[in-house]
């Protein structure tokens, strides 16, 4: 599949999973047949049901305003005073894991459901397990459809953002005065009516002025800023370029 059509059914799928996996968290509350197939203790689900309907808003919530591309460290090490680490788990190395986890609570799930079922008297921790599996399992496809969402959202808010992004970017460095783009004066006169409508503009009092914009002092800034651009986080690197 092109990337042109990954960007185009990530978000459609991610939307319709994300949202089917949530309502169907709810399924025992009101589907019977479902629970009398599915469950060991028809009752003892419910509750669980409703918490993780709960919960798996709550992950969206979290994921959405703090963790759209999660990573995991592992190992720390430290090297003339720096900290770094020697396993990385990046965004697909997480969601791959969350896949690996619905297989396993899934099979859990339903071999529980094998060995118990019809047989009297109910064994209680294994409803009880069987149930958390439950929801376990739709609170990591939660997850998956969530971090899918999202970062289809974000990858389309940077491609309408990027055409913007110089003109950002220079705002930044601007206000936080680390450009001097400075300007040579060359002319300043005023322009008094008469000479106005020579310039065929409105009876009024002007300034002309001839400028060279250029900078006196080229510069190389190397730094990194946040998502949108609009805030430096760290200055890199900063020297002067030397005219030849």
């Amino acid at each position: 599949m092109s990337k042109q059509n990954n960007d185009f059914f990530q978000p459609i799928i991610s939307v319709f999973g994300l949202a089917i996996s949530i309502l169907t968290t709810l399924l025992p509350l009101f589907n019977q047949n479902f629970v009398t197939r599915l469950f060991i203790n028809k009752e003892l689900i419910k509750p669980f049901s409703f918490i993780a309907f709960t919960i798996g808003i709550a992950i969206v919530w979290i994921i959405w305003n703090f963790h759209p591309y999660p990573y995991i460290n592992i190992w720390k090490v430290k090297k003339n005073d720096l900290i770094s680490y020697k396993i990385r788990l990046q965004t697909h190395h997480i969601l791959w894991l969350l896949v690996l986890l619905i297989i396993f609570f899934s099979s859990s799930f339903f071999y529980i459901g094998l060995i118990a079922f019809n047989k009297e008297p109910i064994i209680i921790w294994l409803s009880i397990l069987q149930s958390l599996l439950y929801m376990f399992f739709f609170l990591t496809l939660i997850s998956i459809f969530a971090f899918l969402f999202i970062q289809s959202k974000m990858r389309f808010e940077n491609k309408e953002n990027q055409s913007n992004l110089p003109f950002i970017v220079f705002e930044t460095l601007d206000k936080n005065r680390l450009v001097k783009p400075g300007i040579e004066v060359y002319e300043n006169i005023l322009i008094s009516f008469q000479d106005a409508q020579r310039y065929e503009l409105q009876p009024n009092i002007y300034r002309k002025f001839k400028v060279i914009t250029q900078p006196k002092k080229k510069e190389v800034l190397e730094f990194i800023t946040s998502m949108d651009g609009k805030e430096i986080v760290k200055i890199l690197k900063k020297e002067s370029l030397s005219e030849h």
